[in-house]
Order: C-alpha cells, then sequence, then structure tokens
C-alpha cells in the first residue's frame, strides 16, 4: 500500500513539473505553443485520481492533495494564457521576478520529488526551509509590486495577472510540501506498526 501511494505521488510531482515547465516556456517566448501539452498533462493527473479506490482515509488525502496542486498549476497556467493571448507587458522588475520564481519552484518540485524517492529527512527540512523562503519572496514581491503600481511602472491589467501568478505559486509551493508531510505520515505510521510488531514477536519467543 505504502509502495503504491508513494508512486502515485511521484508520479503527481513529475507531472506537475512537466507541466510547470510548458507553462514557464510559454511566459518567456510569448507563445502558447506548449498549451497543446497541457490537456496530455491534465489527463495523468486524472489517471492517478482514479486509480485511487477512495474508500480509505489515505486514498482520500492523497486525492486532496493532488487536485489542490492541479489547481494551482491549471492557475497559473491560465494567467500565463491571460496574458499571452491579451499580449500584456510586465515590467523589468517583475519579469525577473517570475523567472526566479520559476526556477525555484522547479527547483522545489525536483526536491520533493527526490525526496518521494529516498524518504530522506535532510530533504524534507531543506524543503521546509525553500517553502519559509518562496513565502517571503512572495511578500517581498507583492510589496515591490504594489510600490510599481502606485508609481506607474506597472499597469492595473498586467498587476492582476502578476498577483494570480504570485497567488499560484504561493499555493503550489504549499500543496507540495503537504504532500511531503502527507508522505512523511506514511513512513512514521509504517515505522511504527514495524516496531510495534517487532517488540510483539521478541515477546513470544522468549
Amino acid at each position: 500500500m505504502l509502495d503504491r501511494t508513494r508512486e502515485h505521488l511521484i508520479q503527481a510531482l513529475i507531472s506537475a513539473a512537466k507541466f510547470l515547465e510548458a507553462v514557464e516556456n510559454d511566459f518567456r517566448k510569448s507563445g502558447l505553443r506548449h498549451f497543446a501539452r497541457t490537456g496530455d498533462i491534465q489527463g495523468r493527473f486524472k489517471t492517478l485520481l482514479s486509480s485511487l479506490d477512495n474508500t480509505g482515509d489515505l486514498d482520500l488525502m492523497i486525492d486532496h492533495r493532488i487536485q489542490n496542486l492541479q489547481e494551482h498549476l491549471f492557475d497559473l497556467a491560465a494567467a500565463v494564457r491571460e496574458k499571452v493571448e491579451k499580449d500584456i507587458v510586465f515590467s523589468n522588475p517583475a519579469t525577473q521576478e517570475m523567472n526566479r520564481i520559476f526556477k525555484e519552484s522547479k527547483a522545489f518540485l525536483k526536491t520533493a520529488i527526490d525526496f518521494l524517492r529516498t524518504d530522506s529527512v535532510a530533504l524534507s527540512r531543506l524543503l521546509e526551509k525553500k517553502q519559509d523562503m518562496c513565502m517571503k519572496n512572495c511578500e517581498q514581491y507583492a510589496a515591490s509590486h504594489e510600490k510599481r503600481l502606485v508609481d506607474g511602472t506597472c499597469v492595473p491589467e498586467a498587476s492582476l495577472i502578476y498577483l494570480e501568478m504570485l497567488h499560484a505559486f504561493a499555493g503550489l509551493h504549499s500543496q507540495v510540501l503537504n504532500i511531503v508531510r502527507l508522505r512523511e505520515g506514511m513512513r512514521d505510521s509504517s515505522t511504527l506498526t514495524t516496531r510495534t510488531i517487532g517488540r510483539g514477536a521478541s515477546y513470544l519467543f522468549l
């Protein structure tokens, strides 16, 4: 059960990483060439969800987290699509901030995938630190953006899209960390059960 659910979580994050890369390419190149892949990746999420039997608490928790992850990714994609279709230009500082958070988010997903494969405590702690840094960066970016809006560097239409993207990134990081914590709970529960059985078996052979 644990191996199957871990594989579901890994596949969900791999799909998320590919989706994020496609959206980033469209953001950087101001085109919609990569959005053709959106349907394929969305199908992978649906396959993952349908493969869960949804009868146990664990499957329901996995289902909920994958769906939330999917929603934040699709919100991000929708914001980028609107930017491209309406030919909305971000200021240089806003573009640099988004490029930075795309890069950080891809690295965050890669670290999370590595954690799911290894159950490394060090990677878990690193993800906690990265999550804290992401939240601080988002707050800082939002504050800088507000100043640009006041001084006229950023136009209102671009402002709405920028904030939607920022919110989606923050949600993405939060949901990935929730998946990591879910895996930690699965691992800890398994370890506790093994130790309990082990003590019982030892008692039988006394």
